[in-house]
């Protein structure tokens, strides 16, 4: 399967934003759009679901494969341990 290219170049989405829309706006955007590309393909397995998100005391960027049918966490990048540490950093 094929991922739509078109959602992960930023400058795409650039170029046709209001003046008014912010960077973090855009970058966030082109993000949900691959991350909703790659759930779609299931390129991660049929019962697999790629989600990013930001983990509130540390302000870290957290990648999680999750199991679909039960919302157990498989895979969490940073690991909770890193973001533990981070925090009393």
């Amino acid at each position: 399967m094929q991922i739509n290219r078109d959602y992960a170049s930023l400058s795409n989405l650039q170029a046709y934003a209001p003046p008014h829309v912010s960077q973090n706006t855009i970058q966030t955007s082109a993000i949900q759009g691959a991350v909703n590309a790659i759930n779609e393909s299931e390129l991660l397995g049929f019962d697999r679901e790629l989600r990013f998100s930001t983990d509130p005391q540390s302000k870290l960027g957290v990648v999680e494969v999750l199991e679909r049918s039960t919302g157990q966490v498989i895979v969490q990048i940073p690991s909770e341990f890193v973001l533990n540490l981070a925090e009393n950093i």
